[in-house]
């Protein structure tokens, strides 16, 4: 293989090229440091942890809510090779119903405190959408 060999990287579990067996370097996200993605029309972004974008990538559909500036409630999903992407917005129920979810709650931490979010279930995005927009109908 051209540009070194492919070594399984201890932190994230990413296979990734290194010059060498003695000098491995990741190019994963860092960590530790956030990821941002623009939530609103007004150009508002969310910042959460670059964690869980690898942890994504390892096969895992990810959803969090985040609140920006509008006082309004995204949620974001994440799924493997994929861009983090808003799929629903609204108020503090948006919130409530994403915590009502039986979807299993994961928590990670680092020096910026704890971040909280759920593994997705498969279809479970589509009949919560589903559900969202039922309960949202005029009517």
């Amino acid at each position: 293989m051209r540009g070194g060999r492919r070594l399984r990287h201890r932190l994230c579990g990413g296979v990734h090229k290194a010059p060498n067996i003695e000098r491995l370097a990741c190019y994963c996200p860092d960590m530790d440091q956030p990821s941002s993605l623009v939530v609103c029309r007004a150009g508002h972004t969310a910042h959460y942890p670059a964690a869980l974008e690898t942890a994504a990538n390892t096969g895992t559909d990810l959803a969090f809510c985040i609140a920006c500036d509008c006082q309004r409630v995204h949620m974001v999903v994440l799924y493997s090779g994929e861009r983090p992407r808003v799929v629903a917005s609204g108020d503090v129920d948006l919130y409530a119903r994403f915590e009502a979810t039986e979807w299993p709650e994961r928590v990670h931490t680092d020096e910026a405190g704890a971040f909280f979010y759920r593994e997705m279930e498969p279809l479970g995005l589509a009949l919560f959408l589903e559900e969202e927009r039922r309960d949202h109908r005029p009517g």
